[in-house]
């Protein structure tokens, strides 16, 4: 989630959910598509060990 050095991880994060659409507005600028491969393997890897995100 520190990744990256603005609100960006966290909006993919919630994006990868289904939470938000994704979407970002400046001055935040889109995760990267690294960053964005790395939260889905980490979600799946929270969802396998828990059955939930939270």
């Amino acid at each position: 989630m520190f990744s990256a050095p603005n609100p960006a991880a966290i909006k993919a994060a919630l994006a990868i959910t289904g939470h938000l659409d994704g979407e970002t507005r400046m001055p935040i600028a889109a995760a990267s598509d690294a960053l964005i491969a790395q939260l889905s393997v980490a979600l799946a890897s929270r969802i396998a060990e828990s059955g939930a995100i939270a």
